[in-house]
């Protein structure tokens, strides 16, 4: 019967841990878009909407939005991420309470605070595959629960 007793207090331990490192990290959904069509030579402030799933409110900062991938509209046509400049968002921290959803546009009505993608306009990049390809963007910030 002795025995048991620290296999228990293992296994509770482990629970213990494992259920510590699950709530220490605050998770969270974050994605975005443009509000509207990039052309060359023009900026386009991204929308970026952060979603937290749990029962307790977060803390997100550190904002970072890159360029993942570029897929451009004619077979053979070369877009290069060196075509475009990203923008961050400068200072972003935001509270979100628990199970809430908040955009840019929801907390900022000045686009000129969002992050945003400039589509350099230059002769060659006229001529290449950027005009119309889809640009796909990833995104990062840190989280972590709220105190007050």
């Amino acid at each position: 019967m002795k025995k048991r007793y620290p296999a228990i207090f293992a296994a509770l331990l482990s629970f213990v841990v494992v259920l510590v490192i699950v709530l220490w990290g605050a998770t969270f959904g974050i994605d975005g878009n443009t509000s509207r069509a990039l052309l060359p030579g023009t900026t386009a402030p991204i929308n970026v909407r952060i979603s937290n799933p749990h029962f307790y409110p977060i803390v997100v900062s550190d904002l970072t939005v890159r360029i993942a991938s570029i897929t451009p509209v004619h077979k053979g046509a070369t877009c290069r991420v060196s075509n475009f400049t990203l923008t961050q968002a400068r200072g972003f921290r935001i509270r979100l309470d628990a199970n809430s959803t908040v955009t840019m546009k929801s907390i900022s009505s000045s686009a000129d605070e969002w992050p945003s993608v400039h589509l350099t306009a230059n002769q060659a990049q006229l001529d290449n595959g950027c005009q119309g390809a889809t640009i796909n963007l990833a995104y990062s910030a840190a989280g972590s629960w709220w105190t007050k």
